[in-house]
């Protein structure tokens, strides 16, 4: 079973979802703690020092699976790439800490949590990606799981296959003769 995770807030508009693949160990059991509203928080208060009330609404959206495994490890990834990449993931993080201050008008975020199944995770994660504002029940206006659109660019990826195999020749690979003609290389 793995778990996806909504993040949103009606007042910001925005939504981001993640997902945390379920790794087990030698006895079965989920690695990582299931964790309850009350044991998020406290663990948010004590993390995030800097804000004066660090607090997120926790809502299972599966009627008979009412577990929480992995949401600690997700947020402090989550964390990590806003850390790592501040510019990118700044919606992102407004999104997490709304109303984490005292002069912050806007209401807390909600993380909802969803278990799936394993062979179903993929295609209801890119789903929910999508479209989770027609399954909500706010008016929620913009996905902030960007799709990076040089990714899609043919001259983007062209440039980043040639990159790579330089980095490679450097190393001692010695590429096909139509990779070099491909690619410009001598």
């Amino acid at each position: 079973m793995n778990t996806i995770f909504i993040l949103d807030n009606e007042k910001l508009g925005t939504w981001y979802v993640g997902k945390i693949n379920m790794k087990m160990n030698i006895d079965g059991y989920p690695i990582y703690r299931s964790c309850t509203q009350d044991k998020l928080n406290d663990n948010l208060y004590k993390k995030y020092i800097n804000y004066e009330n660090p607090y997120i609404n926790l809502i299972f959206l599966n009627e008979t699976y009412h577990m929480c495994h992995g949401i600690e490890r997700w947020l402090t990834l989550l964390d990590y790439k806003i850390k790592r990449d501040s510019e990118k993931y700044d919606e992102i993080k407004k999104l997490l800490t709304a109303g984490w201050t005292a002069n912050d008008t806007v209401d807390y975020s909600s993380i909802y949590v969803f278990n799936v199944s394993h062979s179903d995770t993929h295609k209801v994660y890119i789903d929910l990606k999508k479209n989770w504002d027609k399954y909500s029940s706010y008016n929620l206006k913009k996905s902030l799981n960007k799709i990076n659109k040089d990714k899609q660019n043919p001259k983007f990826l062209f440039e980043q296959n040639r990159k790579k195999i330089v980095y490679k020749m450097n190393k001692g690979y010695t590429p096909k003769k139509s990779t070099l003609i491909k690619y410009n290389l001598s």
